[in-house]
């Protein structure tokens, strides 16, 4: 039986979206996909257009997985389908994230 290999997509860095809006090309929307941070400050399939919001700075730095959380607008249903994929990247990156803010990383 052959082995199933996984290819994961680079960091928010390394994404074509990611180019393309360091490039100064159309706006980007990107929504959400990661689970609701508490205090209202991002909400699962919240929608942000031009690229990953400001004001999550600190959210970012603290729990790094959930700035990988933010996928353009088309590519979203696939990425939701994966983020239920057990053993996924994406599934990994919604857990770990998961887990953090359930411990209170805020």
């Amino acid at each position: 039986m052959a082995k199933k290999t996984q290819e994961y997509e680079g960091s928010p860095a390394e994404t074509s979206w990611a180019r393309e809006l360091a490039q100064g090309a159309r706006p980007v929307r990107l929504a959400y996909v990661g689970p609701n941070v508490p205090g209202g400050i991002l909400h699962r399939f919240q929608v942000f257009k031009g690229g990953l919001p400001p004001y999550c700075k600190d959210v970012f730095e603290k729990i790094p997985e959930i700035k990988e959380l933010f996928v353009p607008i088309e590519g979203l249903e696939a990425i939701r389908r994966k983020i239920e994929e057990p053993g996924t990247n994406e599934a990994r990156l919604f857990h770990i994230a998961q887990q953090k803010l359930t411990k209170g990383v805020k």
